[in-house]
């Protein structure tokens, strides 16, 4: 999956293919804190400004198979989710 080319039908198509499972689903765990100077100088943020930390795991049945962890200014973000009701 590290090529740099368009994946027909996405990177998600792909990993199911070469797991040979399908992906059942997502969760993902938004946290509000203030950053570590390392990251307060990465993101070049002022003083006092928290940050948001996303972390999405994605599982095949009950195994993880993708991690992805972002780090957002919370003061420049904004976080819509549109739930599904069966």
């Amino acid at each position: 999956m590290a090529r740099h080319e368009e994946i027909p039908g996405g990177v998600h198509t792909e990993l199911a293919e070469a797991l040979g499972t399908p992906l059942t689903g997502a969760v993902e765990e938004l946290v509000s804190r203030m950053p570590t100077p390392a990251e307060t100088e990465l993101l070049h943020l002022p003083p006092g400004t928290p940050v948001v930390e996303l972390t999405r795991v994605i599982h095949a049945g009950e195994r993880p198979v993708e991690v992805t962890l972002w780090l957002f200014d919370a003061s420049r973000h904004r976080f819509v989710y549109e739930v599904p009701i069966d």
